[in-house]
């Protein structure tokens, strides 16, 4: 089976030029602000994809966003929304030792790093020196709130992931 592609290419190059290949139906757009849309005829952002995307060696210039620590956890955790993806880095550690945890930790997410609705999900890691064991979740509360399930005391947490914000 081929691929039928259309080319149209209308403008000129003083005022821009709107070019559209549609190929089985799909249209890939490249219109005259520099905009270029895959699966729609009227991109809305530099790039608009109505459709799933698969890609890899994605990089974001997005800056990561430290998480503020308190007076029970240290933390040298880092956030960062892309859009409807939220990432987490780095991990919190309690200030008082190895501690079970069933619910609320003492950190908050900032602003922009907060999911739209609530998001549970098992961390990396929960961990006390070099040993780990215990089995912990979390949830990341569209509130900011951060809570930690543990099977046993621990005194780390790690929150490295991907995870969906919306």
């Amino acid at each position: 089976q081929y691929n039928h592609v259309y080319p149209l290419v209308t403008g000129d190059f003083i005022h821009g030029i709107d070019a559209r290949i549609y190929a089985n139906g799909s249209a890939v757009i490249a219109d005259p602000t520099g905009k270029v849309g895959i699966g729609t005829d009227s991109p809305g952002n530099k790039l608009d994809v109505v459709g799933g995307i698969t890609a890899t060696g994605l990089t974001s210039s997005t800056a990561w966003t430290s998480v503020p620590g308190t007076a029970a956890y240290n933390s040298a955790l880092s956030c960062r929304r892309m859009g409807s993806i939220l990432q987490l880095k780095g991990y919190l550690q309690n200030t008082s030792g190895p501690v079970l945890i069933w619910g609320a930790v003492d950190v908050t997410l900032p602003a922009e790093c907060r999911p739209s609705a609530d998001i549970y999900y098992q961390p990396a890691a929960c961990w006390t020196g070099g040993s780990t064991g215990s089995h912990c979740f979390s949830a990341l509360m569209a509130s900011g709130q951060i809570n930690v399930y543990m099977s046993a005391a621990q005194t780390n947490m790690s929150f490295t992931g991907t995870y969906p914000a919306d």
